[in-house]
């Protein structure tokens, strides 16, 4: 049916274009529709506009039912969380061995604000995720950032009390959020155009290089950055799984930029 593979006008006519690039004719094996008359056409175009209504239709449905259900108290489905487990009758229920890992990762950063020697703590004592693996550091952002673990179910913005049982007090949740978000909000306020962002990888294991920095002082105590590129999977695992970790930005950018030159096919415009 021509209103099957997909639910999108727009994405129907970019596969027309494609097909015609091609020398590819469509035909609907399941409806007697002539694409080649104007009349054919416009009753593709009827039956593809009716199924994007449907489509737009359903997914305002399943918004609707999953915030309900997040206005009601009740987990509004997916994979279940780390700590929990998803009982069809009874909802979220804690699973022990989970949630006291949970539990140490909330009192550990509460008190030494720190993702990264968290995740080195959870990786000396065996806490690893629910697959058997170390912690990546989004995925402790994600956790620390989960109202779900005080006892509420979040929607968008906003936050509803939850059935569930909590893992960790709502003051501990409160304060480790304080804590993220004051950390977030010292990293925001660096100011330097990084020209190879998003164009970097690594050359060991192919991961994106991400900009960073350090900061240290001198001598009489001023302190200063030194930006760099940092391989994204040392950011999310550990040192040890790739033996480039970083390299100094400045350097890398100046070579890359006087190669460009010495290619002459750019043009690079110095600031005045």
């Amino acid at each position: 049916m021509s209103d099957s593979i997909t639910r999108s006008v727009k994405d129907f006519h970019r596969l027309l274009e494609l097909f015609a690039q091609h020398g590819v004719e469509f035909v609907s094996t399941t409806q007697s529709i002539d694409t080649g008359t104007p009349t054919g056409r416009l009753l593709r175009n009827i039956l593809l506009d009716f199924a994007q209504f449907e489509r737009e239709m359903i997914a305002d449905r399943i918004r609707d039912k999953m915030q309900q259900c997040a206005q009601n108290g009740m987990w509004h489905g997916g994979v279940s969380p780390y700590g929990y487990r998803n009982e069809k009758k009874e909802g979220l229920r804690p699973v022990p061995e989970e949630a006291r890992v949970v539990k140490f990762a909330f009192e550990f950063f509460a008190g030494d604000p720190s993702v990264g020697r968290l995740r080195a703590e959870l990786r000396r004592r065996g806490g690893g995720t629910r697959a058997g693996g170390d912690w990546a550091k989004m995925q402790l952002h994600y956790l620390l950032g989960n109202p779900l673990y005080c006892g509420k179910v979040r929607w968008k913005d906003q936050e509803y009390p939850g059935r569930h049982e909590a893992i960790v007090p709502e003051s501990l949740f409160r304060s480790v959020r304080g804590l993220q978000k004051r950390r977030t909000h010292e990293r925001s306020r660096i100011q330097r155009v990084f020209l190879l962002r998003g164009l970097l990888r690594c050359a060991d294991c192919g991961s994106f290089m991400t900009p960073h920095y350090t900061q240290k002082r001198r001598r009489d105590g001023e302190a200063y950055r030194i930006s760099y590129y940092r391989c994204t999977r040392t950011m999310h695992l550990r040192n040890g799984v790739c033996s480039i970790r970083s390299v100094n930005a400045e350097a890398v950018e100046k070579a890359v930029v006087e190669d460009l030159c010495a290619s002459g096919g750019y043009y690079v415009a110095s600031a005045a």
